[in-house]
């Protein structure tokens, strides 16, 4: 088991970029108050304020940054991060478009209250355009692309191209687009999608 983030660090010679503690039980929705006092809500805060510091020397004016979650297998909360993450990055006024683009076991929506019957599945297959997927979700400043139905394929659809015409589109709708993907130890759709 992994003790501390001073191990970490020491193990691999990186820097850990912040920490966030198991959601309470206490705390029934998944987007966390970021404006409480909160310990969890501070450690967000955190790694907003550090995103905001790594990403200012890549600012290029009126141009989205793009992020990508993904953990190492299912069940570590990447979702529950990427979500807090963009709930925080809106609360200073900054538009925010989440894609989820876990196509195999899709749980963003039901985070963000949105229908996930039309999504990136479709737009991947061209049969959608970005304006028919990106919706607004219950937090100001915070839009989802949904993944859309479940395909077949998802490895192909993401790899197929049609994700760069998305990202060069939304880059000037938004201040931060961020990728919520499938866990990098288990298929490869996260790798297929770094270089974005």
């Amino acid at each position: 088991t992994v003790q501390s983030k001073k191990e970490i660090e020491r193990k691999t010679g990186l820097k850990v970029f912040g920490e966030i503690a198991v959601k309470p039980k206490d705390e029934k929705s998944a987007i966390i108050d970021i404006s409480s006092r909160s310990f969890i809500s501070e450690q967000i805060r955190m790694i907003r304020s550090n995103l905001k510091y790594v990403l200012s020397a890549n600012m290029h004016e009126g141009i989205a940054h793009t992020i990508l979650f993904t953990t190492s297998t299912s069940g570590e909360g990447k979702t529950f991060v990427a979500t807090n993450i963009a709930a925080s990055l809106a609360l200073l006024d900054k538009r925010v478009v989440i894609l989820g683009l876990d196509l195999r076991k899709p749980t963003i929506h039901d985070y963000l209250g949105v229908n996930n019957k039309k999504g990136l599945s479709n737009y991947l297959i061209g049969k959608a355009k970005s304006e028919d997927i990106v919706k607004s979700t219950n937090i100001k400043n915070v839009f989802l692309a949904p993944s859309g139905p479940i395909p077949p394929n998802p490895s192909e659809l993401i790899a197929n191209g049609r994700i760069n015409d998305l990202l060069e589109e939304l880059k000037y709708s938004f201040d931060y687009i961020i990728m919520d993907t499938p866990p990098l130890g288990l298929v490869t759709d996260a790798t297929l999608l770094a270089s974005y």
